[in-house]
């Protein structure tokens, strides 16, 4: 009866504390998550989860024991513990120790190594199935982006030698280009169309022609970090 927005966390907690209740709307599917506290321990008391259940909108329950964290964008995929689950069918595809970032403009996702010196990323459709698999070199992958549509992806990489990387991947996973930066990677934007790839790094912001990788602007960064974001029309960032 509460007008929630999809992908949003309700959570209740006990008159005294000790019991946690969340609530969680992904497009067609209800989650719910019930925590137990334990005895206090040096000034702090710690969550054990003791119930996890997925739900669909007419009540019926799909699975338990999920652990779902975070939902694709119409709910159907779902980060879990060392995996992505389907929620339709109940099937998930290991995540191999790696992160998960699920597209904001549809079900696609990617599968990245930040801090293992694995450079690699896989790319997995709106439908689940794995597409391609490619590397920009030795390192560890961050801050990964995906394009509207999965036409490209951007990634950045740093190594043990404290260089740094960013570069674009297209839909087939080839690399279509890459270049150094220095030390110090922060959020990237694509515009909605994907022509255009707005980067933040230490000392530069910079936008590049996603599909050349030509700079268009280069601007020195003031000492105020944010994230990059694009309009609309494509017209700012």
């Amino acid at each position: 009866e509460v007008p929630w927005k999809p992908s949003s966390i309700k959570e209740w907690r006990g008159p005294d504390e000790s019991v946690w209740l969340g609530i969680g709307i992904h497009g067609e599917h209800i989650t719910y998550q019930r925590h137990v506290l334990g005895p206090m321990v040096k000034g702090e008391r710690k969550p054990s989860l003791v119930e996890d259940k997925i739900f669909d909108h007419g009540g019926s329950q799909i699975s338990e024991g999920k652990n779902v964290f975070t939902t694709s964008l119409t709910g159907r995929f779902a980060k879990s513990v060392g995996s992505v689950v389907d929620l339709a069918s109940g099937e998930a595809h290991s995540n191999h120790g790696g992160s998960i970032l699920f597209s904001r403009y549809d079900d696609s996702h990617v599968v990245y190594f930040p801090g293992t010196g694995r450079g690699d990323i896989e790319y997995f459709d709106s439908d689940g199935r794995a597409r391609w698999s490619a590397s920009l070199g030795d390192g560890s992958t961050r801050n990964v982006v995906i394009a509207p549509g999965g036409q490209y992806v951007y990634a950045a990489i740093g190594n043990a030698q404290f260089q740094e990387f960013i570069g674009v991947f297209d839909a087939s996973g080839r690399v279509l280009w890459k270049v150094p930066v220095s030390v110090g990677i922060y959020p990237a934007a694509f515009s909605q169309d994907g022509r255009y790839l707005a980067v933040v790094t230490r000392s530069t912001n910079w936008l590049f022609e996603t599909a050349t990788g030509q700079v268009l602007a280069k601007v020195p960064m003031p000492k105020v970090f944010g994230d990059e974001k694009t309009s609309p029309h494509s017209s700012k960032v």
